[in-house]
């Protein structure tokens, strides 16, 4: 469930990068 969760944070991240 955590790697979930944390896949979800890092592509919210990448696409406010992007």
């Amino acid at each position: 469930m955590l790697d979930g969760s944390l896949f979800l944070i890092i592509s919210s991240e990448q696409v406010k990068f992007v």
